[in-house]
């Protein structure tokens, strides 16, 4: 089980963005999905918490205590039923203005064409990833588009959009998602 999420995460944080031709073209769109920021921890078990931004500008909170794998496991690729397995019971808990999010929402193909290097990966299997979400209407799947990470995954990329939208991503957190109590 842990070698597979260190597969998971090894896999979406060495992905170079092989399909930026795509993004370049305008196959691939934003969907129903355009933000997600969560934190995996193996230190004494299992538990993911994070927030996801929905197309409406909904802020939902989400936690796991049992282990989250997208049925089709290739690098940077999810299935909206995968994701929705993921979200399952999630809360609302606030709205992104629809000025911001349209604003936001610009910058992920941006992001998408971003150089991402990787500096380490832990052995401890833990970390947090902020990712964004382009959809592929032809095959019915998101591309997930890396933004940041942390913790023992530590991998970067390096356009000024994913940085933006990281940073941004925090500020989100930290004004709307409450911490659990």
């Amino acid at each position: 089980m842990k070698s597979r999420l260190m597969t998971l995460a090894t896999l979406l944080l060495l992905s170079a963005c092989s399909w930026v031709e795509d993004v370049q073209t305008g196959k691939l769109e934003t969907g129903g999905i355009l933000f997600d920021a969560y934190e995996v921890d193996n230190t004494w078990g299992y538990e993911l918490t994070g927030f996801y931004i929905d197309a409406s500008g909904t802020v939902w909170r989400y936690r796991r205590d049992e282990p989250w794998f997208p049925a089709e496991q290739r690098v940077s690729v999810v299935k909206p039923t995968d994701l929705m397995a993921k979200f399952n019971d999630a809360e609302e808990v606030g709205t992104i203005p629809a000025d911001v999010l349209t604003e936001k929402k610009k910058l992920i193909k941006e992001a998408a064409k971003g150089p991402i290097t990787r500096d380490r990966i832990s052995m401890e299997r833990s970390g947090r990833l902020v990712v964004a979400y382009l959809f592929e209407s032809r095959r019915g799947r998101f591309e997930v588009v890396f933004l940041d990470s942390g913790g023992n995954w530590v991998a970067k990329n390096h356009s000024a959009a994913a940085r933006d939208l990281a940073r941004w991503l925090r500020q989100v957190e930290e004004e709307m998602v409450p911490d659990e109590e």
